[in-house]
């Protein structure tokens, strides 16, 4: 029997310090739902991190702090579905994944 995989990734186009835009592109592979969970909890904070007092840091990180997204997102994964996270305020994109592989 192969083992469950979960994937994760996140793509974000960051306007950071009002110097154009990087273009970040990350992914993780892991075997347990609760760690793909917090794989992707880690990489909202840390984008969140990088934008500063932004719109869509303030977004990302209500999603942080909102309980029921955070169980919706583990129920999510361990259903085998595929969840996103994915704000876009002006020039600043960020979308974040995770599901089971194939």
């Amino acid at each position: 029997m192969k083992p469950i995989e979960y994937r994760c990734g996140v793509r974000a186009a960051l306007r950071v310090g009002g110097r154009g835009t990087a273009t970040l592109i990350n992914s993780h592979g892991t075997p347990s739902a609760a760690l793909a969970a917090s794989w992707l909890r880690g990489q909202v904070m840390w984008c969140a991190g990088q934008l500063g007092d932004d719109a869509s840091s303030r977004q990302l990180q209500a999603w942080l702090r909102d309980d029921t997204a955070q169980w919706a997102l583990f129920a999510a994964l361990m259903a085998g579905e595929n969840t996103r996270v994915q704000v876009c305020r002006g020039a600043t994109t960020v979308e974040l994944h995770a599901g089971r592989g194939s």
